[in-house]
């Protein structure tokens, strides 16, 4: 199996299909470009906006969600994860895509070992 970078793979649809990843609840989510973001916004698309902390890169994620809670994260051009420094400068990447209601995530997270 090829893995490209940034995409993850685990279950069979989204191995099959490379645009797709699975989010830590295993739901299958797309992984988008900024311009492409703001495109499916304009198309009445995406509703809300999530900034999440990331454990791995100790930086702050930003997914998308449409009416039927479909997942769109913010990507590279190469498919990569972008994380940002902090909630402030993630929130200002979702004013770039949308004008959505957003929600942002504590930066505690606790894990079961």
């Amino acid at each position: 199996m090829n893995h490209k970078p940034g995409r993850y793979s685990g279950m069979a649809g989204a191995a099959e299909r490379p645009e797709l990843y699975l989010d830590r609840m295993g739901r299958e989510g797309k992984v988008m470009t900024l311009a492409e973001l703001r495109e499916l916004y304009q198309q009445g698309k995406l509703h809300q906006a999530r900034v999440c902390h990331d454990t791995l890169s100790m930086g702050w994620l930003v997914t998308f969600y449409d009416a039927d809670g479909n997942l769109y994260e913010l990507t590279d051009t190469l498919g990569c994860r972008v994380s940002y420094e902090s909630p402030k400068a993630a929130e200002e990447k979702v004013h770039l895509v949308a004008d959505c209601p957003t929600r942002i995530d504590s930066l505690y997270r606790f894990f079961e070992v």
